[in-house]
């Protein structure tokens, strides 16, 4: 199976701000001690972001092998953790450093992302968010620009247990969004970054694990699992599930002109498009054997979905649309797996069965969600302060 996933562009530090009436500047030495801290996560984010950027030839030696990219993970999530605890720490001496200074962060996902907020989980809640996803970038890259036959197996574990932790940040940063006040001026109060707001949080967290799914729904096609095609049907229908409510979301609650967000919304319909025209082609192949005119049935439908994921393709070369995230080779692998079931189905049905599709609609095998996200907790000294 073809992975073609999603980037997620990264915040942009912004130069803290002290208010004019600071009382923390009294204390310089505690101020530089956290400012220390602050500047190591950002380091060590912005080190493995240079890694992602178009054309960028920062690959070091730690990027060929699996601890070498865990490492330099955890050694971003150490460093942001290691800032939460030292702030959560000096909350303790000096609380009114909660709201001593304002935080900006530039963002390039949705249209209101660059915001200045007095409240310091904004600041984590920007870092989590680049740790999210730096997660899903790293997927990316490694299955979609690396893999080979010979890694396959190596890099869709590694890459299935980033989505996962990348999913449970984004729940994460959901939680956060609760806490995060608001910035008044005068009466007008102003919301926090869109890009931080639950909407496009639960967006981008149903995306990961739908990446996650259609990980799983691969291996079980390559290992012929328990359950045999029906199982890989069920994987397959929970990938659309997911796709299916992320953009549901989109598109009740998250407006955006930017083209980042909306290369994101469209791959997510042609993922839609793509995964019902397997999802029904393995049904069909699943229940053939027994139910040969239940079987076509299920094949006629994979074929109507796989003339829609054809239609992306050709509006593309009309010049009508753009398919990102290389999603030609997704529509290709597609309409290769339908015409090869239709054509066994149907030379099999002309020599043996000879029968007529069933009256539809009839029902797909339910979806089984395998991806979970990893949960991720903050320390107890964020839930008040």
């Amino acid at each position: 199976m073809t992975f073609r996933f999603i980037t997620v562009p990264l915040k942009k530090p912004i130069s803290r701000k002290e208010k004019t009436d600071a009382k923390f500047k009294r204390t310089p030495s505690v101020e530089k001690k956290i400012e220390k801290k602050r500047a190591l996560c950002i380091l060590r984010l912005e080190s493995i972001c240079k890694a992602f950027e178009k054309g960028s030839k920062y690959k070091d030696i730690s990027w060929q092998t699996e601890e070498g990219r865990e490492k330099l993970v955890k050694d971003a999530i150490d460093a942001v953790n290691l800032y939460e605890n030292e702030v959560a720490t000096t909350l303790f001496g000096y609380p009114v450093f909660a709201t001593e200074y304002y935080y900006s962060w530039g963002s390039s996902l949705l249209d209101n992302g660059d915001v200045f907020l007095d409240d310091f989980r904004y600041d984590l809640q920007c870092m989590y968010f680049n740790v999210a996803a730096i997660l899903m970038n790293m997927a990316e890259y490694l299955l979609c620009w690396q893999m080979t036959p010979y890694n396959a197996s190596k890099l869709e574990k590694e890459s299935y247990r980033f989505l996962l932790q990348a999913a449970g940040y984004f729940s994460l940063l959901q939680e956060m969004a609760h806490d995060v006040k608001s910035y008044c001026v005068g009466t007008t109060e102003l919301k926090h970054s869109d890009d931080l707001q639950e909407e496009i949080l639960e967006f981008l967290r149903l995306v990961a694990l739908a990446q996650a799914q259609e990980i799983g729904a691969a291996k079980a096609v390559e290992s012929e699992v328990s359950g045999g095609k029906s199982m890989v049907a069920k994987l397959l229908n929970q990938v659309v599930q997911f796709y299916k409510k992320a953009i549901g979301i989109a598109q009740e609650s998250i407006t955006s002109s930017k083209n980042e967000f909306l290369h994101i919304l469209a791959f997510s319909q042609l993922k839609v498009d793509v995964f019902e025209a397997l999802t029904f082609s393995y049904a069909a192949s699943s229940i053939f054997d027994n139910n040969p005119s239940e079987g076509l049935w299920f094949l006629s439908q994979s074929d109507i979905y796989a003339r829609v994921v054809v239609n992306h393709r050709d509006q593309a070369r009309k010049k009508k649309k753009s398919i990102p995230f290389r999603g030609e080779d997704l529509i290709q692998n597609c309409c290769d797996v339908v015409q090869k079931n239709c054509e066994r189905c149907t030379r099999i049905n002309s020599l043996v069965h000879r029968v007529k599709p069933a009256e539809g609609p009839l029902t797909l095998p339910p979806a089984y969600e395998l991806a979970h996200m990893k949960e991720v907790k903050l320390l107890p000294n964020f839930l008040t302060r």
